[in-house]
């Protein structure tokens, strides 16, 4: 057992799996990328949670009252996430998890990456500058409204800077019909907008975006893979979204990167380290090689406190 391996594992980590070009990327880059949900390998990522949400209100509907149901069915409650906008990376619970070797383990040693989930990650910006260095036609067309003489846009500016989330939060399994947990969850958005409707006062109500709870529920069958997962959404798309290659063509991905508090994204800079504690390697019929060229690589790049391990799940 060599030194890395005898120290104690910090707890507290998601353990993100990938590959060694992957591994490569997040070392050389200081960051994390986080896919568009709709280039997921699961197609129901983000739809899972309405999903169900829907099959509930199928089955609730009919004990609700008419302004009831309509409060539903007007509102954003069973609304999808918009899953192209959404930009997604997924962990484990688990840095030593069988299924999830399996992934990433066919043709090379895999790694699982054990980041502090207690820290934040950020969109890191691409493109610098307030307005969109050369938009497309129709790009600040808005709808707009007469109010009091005054034009008053419906829509915001194309160009405003918003990023939602970059939090680890742990994943929620629920069966795709839904449940009781879910027919409460309806009766208590009711209960809300009602509330507000009562007061006259403007209940804010776009449907589910980013890590809200609903976004991180996820089909039971997969309830092995132990998920802890971060959901971004970001704007504007000409900031911070990049593009890579796959199968199907231009995949977009965001790279998630160490902040500070201060900002609500890693503006164009000097570059901080990921908060990465610990990585383990794969099953391999060769550990010990394996974990000298990762040490070996860790040092050259800056992350040499990081412990290293190895898989206890035999190779074959």
């Amino acid at each position: 057992m060599t030194e890395d391996e005898s120290a104690a594992i910090p707890e507290s980590l998601a353990w993100h799996y990938t590959s060694s070009s992957g591994l490569r990327g997040i070392i050389e880059t200081n960051s994390l990328r986080a896919t568009s949900a709709a280039f997921m390998n699961d197609a129901n990522e983000l739809k899972t949670g309405v999903g169900a949400l829907k099959k509930a209100y199928e089955r609730l509907k009919s004990t609700l009252a008419d302004d009831e149901r309509g409060l539903v069915e007007r509102g954003g409650l069973l609304r999808e996430s918009a899953v192209f906008d959404s930009f997604l990376v997924s962990a484990s619970l688990d840095g030593d998890l069988l299924t999830l070797w399996r992934y990433y383990g066919n043709d090379s040693v895999a790694y699982s990456v054990g980041f502090d989930r207690d820290v934040p990650l950020q969109a890191r910006e691409q493109v610098g500058g307030d307005q969109h260095p050369s938009p497309p036609p129709g790009y600040h067309d808005r709808e707009w409204e007469m109010i009091e003489g005054q034009r008053s846009f419906t829509e915001p500016d194309p160009d405003y800077v918003g990023v939602f989330g970059g939090n680890w939060r742990p994943v929620t399994y629920v069966h795709r019909d839904g449940s009781e947990a879910h027919a409460e969850y309806i009766r208590k958005y009711i209960g809300r907008r009602q509330y507000n409707d009562g007061l006259n006062r403007f209940f804010f109500d776009v449907g589910a975006f980013a890590d809200s709870p609903i976004n991180l529920e996820k089909d039971n069958g997969f309830s092995d893979e132990r998920e802890i997962r971060i959901i971004v959404d970001v704007n504007p798309a000409w900031k911070f979204v990049k593009f890579r290659e796959n199968q199907y063509g231009l995949v977009p991905y965001i790279e998630l990167a160490s902040g500070s508090s201060v900002e609500a994204f890693v503006p164009i800079g000097p570059q901080l380290r990921l908060p990465i504690r610990h990585i383990m390697v794969g099953p391999t019929s060769t550990p010990e090689i394996a974990k000298r060229a990762l040490r070996l690589f860790l040092d050259n790049n800056g992350y040499g406190d990081v412990t290293i391990g190895s898989s206890e799940i035999p190779f074959r």
